[in-house]
C-alpha cells in the first residue's frame, strides 16, 4: 500500500462523432468560421476532431494493486452494457495538494468482449491519447 498516492478507477466511453454530428456541431457556432472545413482544423489543433470521451468515476483507493484487481475482475459495474468500453487508472499525490499533481500518465484498459474483462493497452493510438488526455484534466 502507498499512503502517499491515491489511486482512481474511471469508467470511460467513447462516441465516434459522424459527419452528421459534427455539422449539427458547426451549425451552432458557424459565426465564428469560414467554413465547415476551418471548423474541423480549428478540432484537430485541439485534438477534438473524431470522438467525444467521457468518463465516472468509479473507485478510488490508496492500494494500487486493489485498484488493477477491481478492473480486472469487475468489468460488470465498469462496463454498463458497452456505454463504458474502456477503464483507466489515474494515480495522484494524497494530501493537501490532491488533484493537482498527477504522478504519472494513466494506465488505460479495453474491455475484451470474448472473456468480458478489461486488458491493459500498450498502443499509444490517437484514441488512447484522447482518453488519457481527459482523464488527466478530470484527476
Amino acid at each position: 500500500m502507498d499512503n502517499d498516492k491515491i489511486y482512481i478507477v474511471y469508467a470511460v466511453g467513447v462516441h465516434k462523432y459522424t459527419e452528421a454530428d459534427l455539422r449539427k456541431k458547426y451549425k451552432q457556432v458557424e459565426e465564428r468560421f469560414k467554413t465547415f472545413e476551418e471548423y474541423m482544423e480549428y478540432l484537430k489543433d485541439f485534438h477534438m476532431d473524431e470522438y467525444d470521451v467521457y468518463n465516472r468515476i468509479v473507485m478510488m483507493t490508496t492500494d494500487k494493486h486493489y485498484a488493477e484487481e477491481y478492473i480486472k475482475y469487475n468489468s460488470g459495474d465498469i462496463y454498463e452494457s458497452g456505454y463504458y468500453p474502456y477503464s483507466a487508472l489515474l494515480e495522484v499525490l494524497d494530501g493537501e495538494s490532491y488533484g493537482i499533481f498527477i504522478a504519472d500518465s494513466p494506465d488505460i484498459y479495453k474491455l475484451n468482449e470474448e472473456v468480458m474483462r478489461y486488458e491493459k493497452v500498450d498502443d499509444k493510438t490517437h484514441l488512447v491519447t484522447l482518453i488519457e488526455d481527459n482523464v488527466r484534466e478530470r484527476g
